[in-house]
């Protein structure tokens, strides 16, 4: 189980070329926090460049210096690739997710990797307001919602091997603006950190790492996400 999304990845890009997808992060009003993970990214990558829709935003950045790109994450050219491919919480917004992976497999670089993040279908936090609502509360702009299980049959049927599945259990209360809200996040968090002790499956979000097939063969059981979960160290705390 992470604490920290941002964490992670940024020691998978240390040193590497990396591209950005859905860098903006919804919003340029949190791009400042310590958390932002293009700003952490910058820190990390030889080289980076971001990739986002929003053009109003894309252009703040390119005033602020960021070397940053409008175009849909689902039918971008850039003519370059990459060691290292991240799309942060933009693959649950496709109504194609399947064409997000077929773009970014066209810009790796050979050995090259993608990193998914995204929310958890079973995670406690949905359970618990099923039960309490008869539904869970997601964000409106959600189209699809992925466990390591769907999201494993996604990438083989894109051509591509998931490496390593990491559950996450992070404290979003710095995207909250009023107090109320803040407590409900360190609410839910706490909520998360004590169902992860005990399943880390039960997390918020899981990050995924995945290589194309291209450079790994046919997938085997080895590949299942169960195995993949069996064989990696989620009680690791980053």
């Amino acid at each position: 189980m992470l604490l920290r999304r941002s964490t992670f990845v940024a020691e998978l890009a240390k040193g590497k070329r990396v591209l950005d997808i859905g860098c903006v992060n919804h919003t340029l009003s949190t791009r400042q926090a310590k958390h932002w993970l293009h700003g952490i990214l910058r820190e990390k990558a030889a080289y980076l460049v971001g990739l986002d829709y929003e053009m109003d935003q894309v252009e703040v950045l390119r005033r602020e210096g960021f070397n940053v790109v409008c175009a849909d994450a689902t039918d971008f050219n850039l003519s370059e690739r990459f060691d290292l491919i991240v799309a942060g919480e933009i693959i649950e917004h496709l109504t194609c997710p399947g064409k997000l992976l077929d773009c970014a497999k066209r810009h790796l670089a050979p050995r090259g990797r993608l990193v998914l993040t995204c929310p958890n279908a079973n995670n406690i936090l949905y359970f618990l307001e099923n039960c309490l609502m008869g539904r869970e509360q997601d964000n409106s702009d959600h189209t699809c919602l992925f466990t390591p299980t769907t999201m494993s049959v996604l990438l083989h049927k894109c051509g591509y091997r998931p490496l390593s599945y990491h559950f996450v259990a992070e404290n979003l209360g710095y995207y909250k603006g009023s107090v109320a809200h803040k407590a409900l996040a360190y609410a839910m968090w706490f909520v998360q950190l004590m169902a992860g002790v005990i399943r880390p499956c039960l997390c918020k979000n899981f990050i995924t790492v995945a290589e194309p097939m291209e450079e790994s063969g046919t997938p085997g059981a080895e590949d299942s996400p169960l195995a993949l979960l069996t064989k990696q160290s989620d009680c690791a705390r980053v």
